[in-house]
């Protein structure tokens, strides 16, 4: 038994429109929904005569939405496929890739995650993992008529600049009651 995969050449196409999606994705997604072949054709006569012949990768647009594709993908009159075995790539890459990209789309500002009261928090700012933390806070307070209320937090955090040395970088926001004290 095998899959179909797509050739270099087409992979070369698929990679310059969708630098973003590795070569398994396109196969996982070729071998989930297939190629449908597009005649293009012109009439002489009372006879059609085909001129070439395209591709399209054609999927439903909760995936190219999630994947950040076009749902129909015409390949241009190449080459486009070949067969390997089966063993060779699974569809995982592809579903893992959907997963992740959809749940990033309703990402969070900021999320502290503590696994017990000793460990290191997990700080996770705008959609990317803070490293080397040196201090976390966070302090919120509720809105009433006579108080305004807010939020305050600030990571302090390592990086190191271009010559190996470590730069002390603040992330802080005050926001409404906060951002008067």
């Amino acid at each position: 038994m095998s899959e179909a995969f797509f050739s270099k050449e087409a992979i070369e196409y698929l990679k310059e429109k969708y630098p973003h999606i590795t070569e398994s994705m396109f196969n996982g997604l070729l071998n989930q929904f297939g190629l449908v072949e597009v005649q293009v054709t012109t009439s002489v006569g009372e006879y059609d005569r085909s001129i070439s012949s395209d591709h399209k990768l054609i999927m439903p647009a909760e995936i190219s939405n999630a994947l950040g594709i076009d749902c129909e993908i015409v390949m241009p009159d190449i080459n486009a496929l070949y067969h390997k075995p089966v063993d060779d790539v699974s569809l995982v890459d592809a579903l893992t890739y959907a997963y992740q990209t959809l749940h990033k789309q309703g990402k969070s500002l900021l999320t502290i995650e503590l696994e017990d009261e000793t460990s290191v928090p997990k700080v996770i700012y705008k959609g990317e993992e803070v490293t080397k933390k040196v201090h976390v806070g966070l302090d919120w307070e509720t809105s009433t008529e006579s108080f305004a209320g807010g939020l305050t937090y600030s990571i302090e955090h390592f990086e190191f600049d271009e010559m190996g040395y470590p730069i002390m970088n603040r992330i802080e926001r005050r926001i409404k009651g906060h951002a008067t004290n």
